[in-house]
C-alpha cells in the first residue's frame, strides 16, 4: 500500500548550487531534463545580482543567501552558503529523497542531511577535480583540506557524476559510489527554442579585420595575459587589421584592462562584460576565429572543456591549447593547436597562419557541425541523466 502512495507522487530532487542557475547552463539543463521526466526539482542557490532570468519548464529556484561575486570565493561566503541550505534541508527533510550537490561546494550540506535523515540519497556531481583545482590556484595546503572534505562528505555518496572521462576515473579510486559520465555538450533544443535556429558561423567577414572571439570566465590560468603580448605582436604588422572580442567577466578583467591600456592598445580590443549564453553565440558567430588558451594545470588536462562544444557548435575554426584530455576532440574536428607555455608570438602566429588558411578554416567549421550535430549533444547526452536517475528511484525506493 506505501509503496503505491509513493509511486502516484513525484520523486523529490534538492539540488545545490553555490552560483547562480539562470546562468550556469550545465546545471539549469540537468534540473530541466528531470523535471521533463516527471521529477520535482528545486535548486538552492545564491541570489544573483544580475536581475531575475528567465529558467522555464518548472524548475523551482531557491536563493538561500546574496553573496556580492568577489565574495564568492572566500571560505566565509562559503560557510554561509552551507548555513542556509542546510537550514532549508532540514526544514523540508521530510519530503526530500535525493540531494543532487554540484561540485564541493555544495557537498558538505548534503552530506549533513543525509546524516541525519539516511533516508536521503546524495548524488554528487563534480564538474572538475576541486581539490586539484584549489592546488592550481591557491596552494597544497588548499588541496588537502578541499581534497580531506571530499573523502570525509564522499563516505554518503551513493552515485557519482563527472564531465570527462578522465575526472571520472580519478574520482572514482577516491569515491566507492556508482559512477557515470555526463559531458557538457551543447543543448541544441535550448538555442533552437531561442534563435528558431542554430547560430552558425557563414565564413571569413567582408572587412579585412581579423576578429578574434575570446568567450568565458576571465580567470586566471586561461591565458588572458597573453592576450596584449600577442596584440602588441600583431600591431607591428601593417598589413593587418585586427580585433579582439572579450565576452564576458571575471575577477580578471581588471587587471586585463589595464595590461591593454598600457600597451596603447584599446582599439584593438572589446569588452563586453557579462551576456547570456544565447547573447555570447550570436557574438561569436560575427567573428572569423575564436581562441582558448587553457594552461597546463591538472585540472584543465583533467576535464573536457566544454569551450571546445560550444564553438563546435557554431562551426567557427578556433585555435586551442592541446590539453591532454581534450587533445583527442581536438585532432578530431582539426583545430589549430598551440603546445604550452604558449607565448604571446604564438598565438600571433597561430591567429595569421589559421586566417590565411581558408580550406583548413572551412574544414574545421564542417567537421565540428557534424560532430555536434550527430554525437555531442544533450539530447543523447540527457539521455543517461534520467537512466540514472531511474536506476536510483527503482533500486532504493522500489518504485
Amino acid at each position: 500500500m506505501r509503496k503505491s502512495r509513493e509511486a502516484k507522487r513525484k520523486m523529490q530532487v534538492i539540488m545545490i548550487l553555490y552560483g547562480y542557475l539562470p546562468i550556469d547552463t550545465r546545471v539549469l539543463r540537468e534540473a530541466r531534463v528531470l523535471t521533463d521526466a516527471g521529477y520535482d526539482v528545486s535548486v538552492l542557490d545564491l541570489d544573483s545580482e544580475i536581475g531575475e532570468l528567465p529558467i522555464l519548464r518548472g524548475v523551482r529556484r531557491c536563493s538561500v543567501l546574496r553573496i556580492p561575486v568577489l565574495k564568492r570565493t572566500t571560505i566565509g561566503g562559503l560557510l554561509l552558503f552551507w548555513v542556509a541550505c542546510l537550514k532549508y534541508l532540514i526544514q523540508n527533510r521530510h519530503s526530500i529523497d535525493i540531494v543532487h550537490a554540484h561540485d564541493l561546494t555544495g557537498l558538505p550540506p548534503a552530506f549533513v542531511i543525509s546524516v541525519l535523515r539516511s533516508r536521503i540519497r546524495l548524488v554528487y556531481d563534480a564538474h572538475e577535480l576541486f581539490p586539484e583545482a584549489a592546488m592550481d590556484k591557491l596552494s597544497f595546503l588548499h588541496y588537502v583540506l578541499f581534497l580531506g572534505l571530499e573523502l570525509i562528505c564522499s563516505t554518503r555518496v551513493g552515485w557519482l557524476i563527472s564531465v570527462s572521462p578522465c575526472n571520472l576515473r580519478t574520482l572514482s579510486h577516491r569515491i566507492g559510489a556508482t559512477p557515470f559520465l555526463l559531458l557538457n555538450v551543447p543543448d541544441l533544443d535550448r538555442v533552437r527554442l531561442h534563435f528558431g535556429h542554430i547560430p552558425r558561423w557563414r565564413g571569413l567577414r567582408d572587412d579585412s579585420t581579423i576578429k578574434i572571439a575570446y568567450p568565458g570566465h576571465i580567470i586566471t590560468l586561461r591565458g588572458y595575459e597573453k592576450l596584449p603580448e600577442a596584440a602588441q605582436i600583431l600591431n607591428t604588422n601593417d598589413e593587418v587589421e585586427f580585433e579582439f572580442l572579450i565576452i564576458g567577466d571575471g575577477a580578471l578583467l581588471p587587471e586585463l584592462r589595464r595590461m591593454v591600456r598600457e600597451r596603447d592598445l584599446e582599439n584593438h580590443f572589446t569588452f563586453t562584460g557579462h551576456v547570456s549564453f544565447e547573447k555570447v553565440q550570436q557574438l561569436i558567430v560575427e567573428c572569423d576565429i575564436a581562441i582558448a588558451l587553457y594552461e597546463d594545470t591538472w585540472n584543465n588536462n583533467s576535464c573536457l572543456s566544454n569551450k571546445i562544444f560550444e564553438y563546435m557548435m557554431v562551426g567557427i575554426p578556433f585555435i586551442f591549447t592541446n590539453l591532454i584530455q581534450s587533445l583527442p576532440l581536438l585532432e578530431m574536428v582539426g583545430a589549430y593547436t598551440l603546445e604550452n607555455p604558449v607565448s604571446g608570438g604564438d598565438i600571433a602566429n597561430a591567429i595569421l597562419s589559421l586566417h590565411s588558411n581558408t580550406d583548413r578554416m572551412d574544414k574545421i567549421s564542417k567537421t565540428g557541425l557534424r560532430l555536434v550535430a550527430s554525437r555531442f549533444n544533450w539530447a543523447k547526452e540527457s539521455e543517461r541523466l534520467v537512466k540514472a536517475y531511474r536506476d536510483i528511484q527503482k533500486e532504493v525506493f522500489g518504485w
